[in-house]
C-alpha cells in the first residue's frame, strides 16, 4: 500500500508536461530539484521497509 502512495506522488514529478520540460532544458538547475523516478522510489521503499530512523 505504501509503495502505491509513493508512486502516486513521485510519478507526476518525474513526468512533467511539455512546458516544464522546455523550462528544464533552458534552466537545468531547476530540473535537478526533481528526483529521478526509479532510484528515488527504490530508496523510499527501502527506507520505509527498514524503518526511517535507520536511513540517513
Amino acid at each position: 500500500m505504501a509503495a502505491s502512495a509513493f508512486v502516486a506522488k513521485l510519478f507526476p514529478l518525474t513526468r512533467p508536461p511539455e512546458a516544464l520540460r522546455q523550462l528544464y532544458d533552458r534552466e537545468p538547475e531547476i530540473a535537478r530539484v526533481f528526483p529521478p523516478f526509479r532510484p528515488t522510489l527504490r530508496r523510499t521503499i527501502a527506507a520505509t521497509a527498514a524503518g526511517l530512523p535507520t536511513v540517513r
